[in-house]
């Protein structure tokens, strides 16, 4: 028979059958350019296919047909040696039994310590008292009256910030938010970062992590302590999360981000974190932010403003350059892109946003001096689905570390 019908006969496939050709397992006869097939190929095949369920590679099972083939089983030594072949593997897999039982029982420990492990809620988080005193009106930058309020453990819960020019902001749910400019875009739930890993591609992830990581041991948290680190655009908290139990206790952290949905989110993951530092939820576009001038110590950009850049024309750090102190420090996460494609939606004007040499010199013009930059990963474009693939070929995370020097 040919291997069609030899393969159907035997229930695998044509490929298989090859592939046991090649290992010499199936000795068929060749005839011009068709192997023909007959009962003795079944038998080997037969014998295959019981090793196999012993346990044995193919390769172990080539060795063992090679005994087989040439001794005929014919001295005591020959069938000893053959004997040995099952004995061994039994012996493995006795040991493998072993090992899988120790991990079979480490796993039902964990398991039950995961059953008994609760997700509770630690702290309520709201807007601190103490952090009134560097808020000011967006429209005239005069100081704010709080009235209304509902404060818990020294931090509001509700309440209305009145400005003398008729602005009012609002603090809901223990987010300070300015209504004109807030957004709810994205309504996240609590298996959010499950999907966020299983709908990105592992080399995706990981150029996010190495980004965060380089993040993290380039702030110098002793420099933070006592000072007021403004996150930009902290979206669903990648950075903050994995920072968040290493800031000093005396440091003030303020999440800014326009979409309210995002905050509640990253709010309620918090309030289930044990962590040292007073953390506050802004909820405004970055160009209305109620905060008063030179506020800033420290910035946090981990993807913030390229974010931004992608619908403005204008670098964002320039905008918010009355925000930051003399001597402000910044740790920013950029993303770069080397060429764009011919149908790029990013508008001509703003690709300029996405150059490092760019970035580096508009840093350069608002007084940062560069303690550390570096190129962290990339991604080029693959067969995984990602948006960014439809603006360029290739993501680079730039990382840049700096700080101002007071005059």
């Amino acid at each position: 028979m040919r291997i069609g019908e030899f393969a159907t006969e035997v229930g695998t496939s044509i490929d298989t059958v090859r592939h046991y050709m090649d290992l010499g397992l199936i000795v068929p006869e060749r005839q011009g350019t068709y192997f023909y097939f007959d009962e003795r190929c079944k038998k080997d095949y037969a014998k295959v296919i019981e090793m196999k369920d012993m346990g044995f590679s193919l390769i172990e099972i080539r060795n063992i047909l090679l005994i087989i083939r040439f001794s005929k089983m014919a001295t005591g030594m020959e069938l000893q040696h053959y004997q040995s072949f099952f004995e061994n593997k039994r012996d493995e897999l006795v040991k493998k039994r072993e090992e899988l039982d120790e991990m079979i029982g480490q796993l039902d420990s964990k398991v039950e310590t995961l059953k008994s492990a609760k997700v509770k809620k630690s702290h309520v988080i709201g807007f601190g008292l103490d952090f009134l005193s560097i808020l000011s009106c967006p429209v005239c930058s005069s100081d704010l009256m709080l009235s209304q309020a509902n404060i818990e453990n020294n931090t509001i819960q509700t309440g209305t910030l009145s400005c003398k020019c008729g602005h009012q902001i609002h603090i809901d749910q223990g987010i300070l938010v300015n209504r004109e400019s807030m957004k709810s875009i994205f309504e996240s739930d609590e298996s959010y970062f499950i999907r966020y890993v299983k709908q990105n591609s592992a080399v995706y992830l990981d150029n996010i992590y190495k980004s965060m990581e380089w993040g993290y041991r380039h702030i110098e948290l002793e420099k933070i302590e006592g000072k007021t680190v403004v996150e930009l655009g902290v979206g669903n908290g990648l950075f903050l999360s994995h920072i968040i139990k290493a800031l000093p206790e005396s440091t003030r952290y303020i999440a800014v981000d326009y979409d309210f949905s995002r905050l509640k989110y990253l709010k309620k993951m918090l309030e289930r974190v044990d962590y040292k530092a007073k953390v506050n939820f802004i909820c405004a576009d970055f160009r209305r932010i109620p905060l008063k001038d030179k506020t800033f110590d420290f910035i946090v950009d981990f993807h913030g403003s390229s974010s931004y850049h992608f619908k403005n024309t204008s670098f964002l750090h320039e905008r918010l350059k009355h925000y930051y102190a003399d001597d402000c420090g910044i740790m920013a996460v950029f993303m770069c892109f080397d060429k764009f494609k011919k149908n790029s939606k990013v508008a001509e004007e703003s690709k300029y946003l996405f150059n490092r040499d760019e970035i580096k010199k508009g840093l350069k013009n608002l007084g940062f001096e560069m303690q550390m930059d570096n190129f962290i990963g990339y991604q080029d474009e693959s067969t995984d689905k990602d948006d960014l693939f439809e603006i360029t070929n290739r993501i680079i995370n730039y990382g840049f570390y700096g700080q101002r020097r007071k005059k």
